[in-house]
């Protein structure tokens, strides 16, 4: 069984293999715990919750993953090391670039309030720098499907990160705002966000480079 994960040590998303265990006795002798594909698991008592050792098949170097609190397998996370963010295309343009690496060193401190209020500033940022019009971000966003520069789909979604964005900054004033913010939230609002950008942006660069070499 392989993990897919952004891996803290290389850098990368990739694959992560179950780590096989060894027993060392007083004389420094050494004997496999668990054999090949076989999974090291420690659970926490009366709690659903699992500690998983695992290795990158990339840079093979250990990590310590743990599902999250509802014990779900597929929602395993790096614990140790602690998450770094995954990269931004540095052809992304300022100020739209600054304002996703910090909304990725937020995500990857699982401070999701702060990762959706960067989304929907790098989206304002966006908006603004591709001729948008209007008094709020509601209003620039119909402007940009409206003038044709983003599609009905990319609107809806960009809506979406708005109110994502809207309910981070103003919480919804019951006991604990700040659960209002899951990290599915802030993820899909970065995502979304980032993938907008390479689409106006990176795209562009890259058509502009094939472009280049062509003529050589």
């Amino acid at each position: 069984m392989s993990i897919s994960l952004f891996c803290p040590h290389c850098a990368r998303h990739t694959l992560a293999s179950p780590a096989r265990l060894f027993a060392i006795d007083e004389g420094g002798s050494s004997r496999a715990v668990t054999s090949a594909g076989e999974r090291a698991i420690w659970t926490e008592p009366e709690s659903p919750r699992e500690w998983h050792m695992a290795v990158c098949n990339a840079c093979m170097q250990p990590m310590l993953l743990a599902t999250a609190d509802n014990g779900t397998e597929s929602e395993l996370e790096c614990i140790i090391p602690a998450p770094t963010p995954s990269p931004v295309d540095s052809r992304i343009p300022e100020p739209m670039l600054a304002a996703l690496r910090e909304a990725k060193v937020c995500l990857a401190a699982g401070a999701n309030v702060a990762a959706a209020i960067m989304a929907r500033r790098a989206l304002e940022d966006f908006v603004n720098a591709n001729g948008a019009t209007g008094k709020n971000l509601f209003q620039k966003i119909d402007s940009l499907v409206n003038a044709q520069t983003i599609t009905p789909a990319q609107r809806d979604l960009a809506h979406g990160t708005r109110m994502v964005g809207n309910d981070a900054a103003h919480g919804n004033g019951e006991e604990d705002p700040l659960r209002d913010v899951t990290k599915a939230d802030a993820e899909e609002a970065v995502s979304f966000v980032e993938t907008l950008c390479e689409q106006f942006y990176v795209q562009a660069a890259m058509a502009a480079a094939q472009a280049a070499r062509r003529k050589k």
